[in-house]
């Protein structure tokens, strides 16, 4: 075999072998995004009720989520002649036209959305407690610092939503799977998916609204949930929340008619609703207190005093029925509103959740665990209170 002959044989076999990337580049298909069913959704959501799609049927309340039917597109194959200059998607399993990629991409520019380590925002999967917390305290601008006192047995402080956990705890923004009140060990959950209802009351309180909540009468209450075939299925500590939020329009029912208080969440669904109370103010001051950075509407230099459990009139139990614990303050309602988150000087976040004999004018009272003893040893002092939107 002469060296040109073999020369030659080379030179084909390698026009050959670097053609063949090409051809099975051209051959392979366009990708699908979003296309595979997520086996953990217990309901596929395919649009809110604000995004452009379909009405409710006359008479039947306004869907949060309407019929996946009516958005064929959304899990459709990205065409192979896409446009190359076309604007990227913010999450590689979200595409443009997903019904929640507009609110996804306020809460990004916003820095309350950032997908996962591989670039995905999983839009059909259960949002998790922990993840839920993190995207509602983060759109109202709360801010734990990263400080941890290791509350729960199930939210050490060397994990990432130890901080976010136990700041929704102290402002009574969604209650923990056990009271607190004992020396057992306490348990918060933060893996555990949640429910609707639970999500809807969070964001009740989280906008300052527990108490106007409260104070609804049950009959109006009752009234509003009847107009939906499953509000009976809401239960007891979640109707008055759920109905002042219809009121409101911060939920509206799905497009059956339904509200599904059981609903596990999805993280489409959590950003649609935490959207809905995304704190969008710029012009609104800022502070630096303690390491926090805090967002506020008024500061007041109040008169202040602590109380504990053991004294005359004080229980478990706050004017609001909430379990006393640090952050839980007590206020003179004419003066700051029941159910207003504050940022106390010296003591941190906490929300008036209490009230008191002696408590009038502007003076502010504090919960800790402390002796009574020590409570009387805090005496009267000026401390300077911001009040939080």
């Amino acid at each position: 075999m002469s060296r040109r002959w073999m020369t030659a044989v080379a030179t084909a076999l390698l026009v050959i072998s670097s053609a063949a990337p090409a051809a099975a580049a051209a051959a392979e298909p366009a990708p699908v995004v979003d296309s595979a069913p997520q086996p953990d959704s217990q309901q596929t959501p395919s649009s809110p009720a604000d995004a452009t799609g379909p009405e409710a049927p006359a008479g039947a309340p306004a869907p949060d989520v309407a019929d996946p039917a009516a958005f064929p597109d959304a899990d459709a194959e990205v065409p192979a002649e896409a446009d190359p200059a076309a604007e990227p998607d913010l999450f590689a399993d979200l595409p443009a036209d997903h019904w929640v990629y507009p609110e996804v991409e306020r809460l990004v520019a916003a820095g309350v959305i950032h997908g996962d380590p591989a670039g995905r925002f999983r839009a059909n999967a259960p949002i998790s407690r922990a993840e839920f917390l993190k995207m509602l305290l983060t759109a109202r601008r709360l801010d734990p610092a990263g400080k941890c006192e290791g509350l729960f047995a199930d939210a050490p402080c060397w994990t990432w939503y130890a901080p976010w956990v136990e700041l929704a705890y102290r402002l009574a923004i969604i209650d923990p799977k056990t009271d607190m009140l004992d020396d057992e060990p306490d348990y918060f959950d933060p893996e555990g998916a949640i429910t609707r209802q639970e999500v809807v009351a969070a964001l009740v309180r989280a906008t300052g609204k527990r108490w106007t909540a409260q104070t609804m009468h049950w009959r109006e209450a009752s009234e509003i949930l009847g107009r939906y075939a499953d509000g009976a299925d809401v239960t007891e500590p979640y109707r008055k929340p759920m109905a002042l939020a219809l009121t409101e329009g911060l939920v509206r029912g799905f497009g059956d008619g339904t509200l599904r208080p059981w609903h596990q969440v999805t993280r489409a669904e959590a950003a649609a609703l935490v959207g809905r109370v995304l704190l969008d103010a710029p012009d609104l001051p800022t502070v630096s207190l303690d390491g926090h950075e805090v967002v506020y509407v008024d500061a007041l230099d109040m008169r202040t005093t602590m109380y504990t459990t053991g004294e005359a009139g004080v229980g478990t139990r706050t004017a609001t029925g909430v379990t006393v614990r640090p952050g839980a303050v007590a206020v003179d309602p004419a003066v700051i509103p029941l159910g207003t988150l504050l940022f106390v000087e010296g003591y941190g976040y906490a929300v008036a959740v209490d009230t008191g004999g002696a408590v009038k004018g502007n003076a502010i009272d504090l919960f800790d665990w402390v002796s009574h003893r020590e409570a009387l040893l805090f005496g009267i002092q000026t401390r300077r209170v911001w009040v939080l939107p």
